[in-house]
């Protein structure tokens, strides 16, 4: 999917026929999903969904290896190829990857962007890197890995659960009023066991 973005040129932006036709011609086993995806992103209505927050969700829900993802994602913000992020790039991926995670499982609640950046300040400290120079991928992975407690990310039966995955960006809070929160126009559960790990459809991310 991200290959077929890169290669096809398209803008960050798509309207709803570009989307369809995108999903459709990367994925066509797939097709069918374009109309629910595009439903679950384009909350209010604004008639565009951001493809790199579509990527970055199916990255997170799809099957494969922890670090395949967490590289995945680096590598889907990495505009110019240089294995390296900017502050304000480290940013949006943990906002795209978290927002679009909310997004289509149905789960949690959006997060702040003053908390994205926490963590980013999180990230460029472990790194010990300052804010105005940039990340590389093995310093994202060493934060990622640290922020979801993982011990053994390279053992490729690690799994993370919905739950934690939203608990450790913070993305989980329980309603100050029954167990109900609303999010972007959707109505979502916080409540009840851990919904097993974020690997639940076909891979398709970099189909």
């Amino acid at each position: 999917l991200h290959r077929f973005f890169v290669d096809g040129s398209f803008d960050f932006g798509m309207d709803k026929a570009t989307f369809k036709e995108f999903i459709a011609e990367a994925l066509p086993n797939a097709a069918e999903c374009a109309s629910l995806l595009w439903d679950r992103f384009d909350t209010n209505r604004t008639k565009l969904v951001n493809a790199l927050e579509v990527m970055a969700g199916l990255a997170v829900m799809c099957v494969g290896p922890i670090l395949e993802k967490i590289q995945f994602i680096f590598d889907l913000h990495d505009f110019n190829g240089q294995g390296v992020l900017t502050y304000d790039e480290v940013v949006v991926a943990i906002f795209l990857s978290v927002s679009a995670t909310v997004l289509i499982s149905g789960k949690g609640v959006l997060p702040e962007e003053s908390m994205m950046e926490r963590f980013a300040d999180e990230a460029f400290v472990i790194a010990d890197v300052d804010i105005a120079a940039p990340l590389d991928k093995a310093g994202f992975t060493v934060w990622v890995i640290d922020r979801l407690r993982l011990e053994d990310a390279e053992d490729l039966s690690v799994k993370v659960g919905l739950r934690e995955f939203l608990k450790r960006f913070e993305a989980l809070q329980r309603a100050k009023k029954g167990n109900l929160s609303v999010t972007a126009g959707l109505s979502v559960s916080t409540e009840g066991p851990d919904e097993g790990p974020v690997v639940e459809t076909q891979s398709s991310a970099e189909a």
